[in-house]
């Protein structure tokens, strides 16, 4: 599972392999058929500045979501841990966030920097590739950013998932639009129409399905609730 800036920062190589396909040769991340696989020096340092934007936007835009103090959260895909610092922020002392992962070494990172920081309201939690494993059952918020097109198996993941939120515990899937130009149904992508009825199949309510534009790229916002 990968964090919401090192998939972004993949994305956006990809977007300047499609714009500049005449630059000089540095390695790059993404490899398409009939696109360019190397962008210049000069690109690179861009495509650092824009990700800094980009995550700016983000960060507005997620807090844009009904997140609010005391709410218990939890973030599948946490990388790093970069989105769910932020969160536990937001949510405050009463409030609580899951950070999940199955990459033992990115929890540790996230570790550490809970004791450095001494933060009390986030706790890292390892998954499994298809179930979560989240040591509650009362959240009111899943969350999973740039990490629904890595699902193994979605419709059991997220039936899974079902045991671990509230009474009218929601989930906000945002990922990068399938069908978009660039749109990589092997890459980061995913399909929303198929991601709604993935959902729908697993018993959730669709509540709104939003499109947002960051830079270059289209992205979808799924919110769906479960009712027990």
């Amino acid at each position: 599972m990968t964090t919401l800036g090192s998939l972004f920062f993949s994305s956006l190589l990809l977007i300047f392999s499609v714009f500049y396909p005449d630059s000089s040769r540095t390695p790059n991340v993404h490899s398409h058929e009939g696109q360019s696989t190397h962008i210049s020096e000069d690109s690179l340092k861009l495509i650092n500045q824009r990700y800094d934007e980009a995550w700016m936007q983000w960060r507005s835009s997620l807090f844009d979501l009904d997140i609010h103090q005391d709410m218990i959260i939890g973030e599948v895909g946490a990388g790093n841990g970069e989105l769910a610092f932020l969160l536990a922020k937001r949510v405050g002392p009463d409030g609580h966030v899951y950070a999940n992962e199955i990459d033992l070494s990115k929890l540790e990172i996230i570790q550490e920097r809970i004791v450095s920081e001494r933060i009390e309201n986030l706790t890292p939690v390892l998954g499994q590739q298809n179930d979560a494993l989240f040591p509650s059952s009362k959240l009111d918020l899943v969350i999973l950013v740039e990490v629904y097109h890595h699902l193994e198996n979605p419709g059991i993941f997220f039936k899974n998932l079902t045991q671990y939120l509230s009474d009218n515990g929601k989930v906000v899937i945002i990922d990068p639009d399938l069908n978009q130009p660039g749109g990589d149904p092997e890459g980061c992508y995913s399909d929303p129409t198929k991601t709604r009825a993935v959902f729908e199949k697993a018993g959730y309510e669709i509540q709104q399905v939003d499109y947002r534009n960051v830079l270059d790229l289209k992205f979808y916002i799924l919110h769906a609730s479960w009712n027990k």
